[in-house]
């Protein structure tokens, strides 16, 4: 299996919900290296992919609109409608101000709770990039999906399939001086986190929900970061909102500390020279909505 390492440039881009809703604090530290990633796998998957003469798509997750019009749009086949779904009003409001396009329309929606009686059996295609494994509930979503596309439409899912970050959350909501701040951890784990075979996983759980797996690849990518501070900063941006808003500002210093001594555990590596190298499991996944 074939092992990706790329650097970690000041410009970074993750696409978690239920992060640090801070839009300018995302976008600065959002990592460059998902987005090359997301940029190379497009193109191979837009090419096995059947495209109708109008085309409406889904971007779920869509996050302040990087993505969606930069990366995603040009990837789209006669496009008569591409929506961008967040659940982060600011978002939404950015990705409306700063990535508007004509053939684009972004939503505040969370589709768990709700769907609009109008989308149902739509769209020929849905791309989540970097939002499916934000979701615990996967075998709801999927569902969700199913409802949304039409016969025969496709499901793409590009981003992480397991890293330290939630782990590290996990064993750090077990000790004293942070289980009163870390609670319910087991909301943020999606069904194929540390499973032992993620791909049999999700194919028993796609055929459940009406889908087809036509496509799934598991790729570990090591991500290095100029500095212990850099790697900070990154984990402070995706740590789910929930987490962050309840520790005292004036803890915040022994809670990173704590918290690189635990990831330590999880194929983070500070090296002498102050680098930080982090192995993650990227995933590619095609579903098709069965006929």
């Amino acid at each position: 299996m074939l092992t990706t390492s790329i650097v970690f440039l000041p410009t970074d881009d993750m696409r978690l919900k239920s992060m640090n809703p801070l839009v300018d604090q995302y976008i600065s530290r959002r990592p460059s290296m998902n987005l090359d990633w997301i940029n190379s796998k497009l193109p191979f998957h837009k090419a096995r992919m059947t495209w109708s003469k109008e085309e409406n798509i889904l971007d779920f997750g869509c996050g302040p609109g990087t993505i969606t019009r930069d990366i995603l749009l040009p990837q789209c086949v006669n496009l008569k409608k591409l929506i961008g779904v967040d659940i982060q009003p600011v978002f939404v409001e950015y990705a409306k101000k700063t990535f508007n396009h004509e053939k684009i329309e972004y939503r505040e929606i969370n589709l768990m709770q709700r769907i609009p009686p109008e989308w149902e059996g739509t769209f020929h295609k849905i791309f989540s990039l970097f939002s499916i494994h934000c979701v615990k509930d996967t075998s709801k979503l999927l569902k969700v999906f199913h409802r949304l596309l039409k016969p025969g439409g496709y499901l793409l899912a590009l981003g992480i399939c397991t890293e330290e970050l939630l782990s590290s959350v996990k064993d750090m909501s077990k000790l004293p001086q942070w289980m009163e701040y870390i609670q319910n951890v087991e909301n943020f784990f999606w069904v194929v986190y540390d499973c032992s075979d993620p791909y049999g996983t999700t194919k028993k759980l796609a055929d459940e929900c009406g889908f087809d797996t036509d496509f799934f690849a598991l790729t570990p990518q090591t991500q290095v970061f100029s500095s212990k501070s850099q790697y900070i900063q990154f984990c402070e941006s995706i740590m789910p909102e929930a987490i962050m808003k309840r520790i005292p500002s004036e803890k915040l210093e022994d809670f990173w500390a704590d918290w690189c001594e635990m990831a330590q555990k999880y194929k983070v590596n500070f090296k002498a020279d102050g680098t930080v190298l982090r192995e993650v499991t990227m995933l590619e996944m095609c579903l098709i909505s069965k006929i």
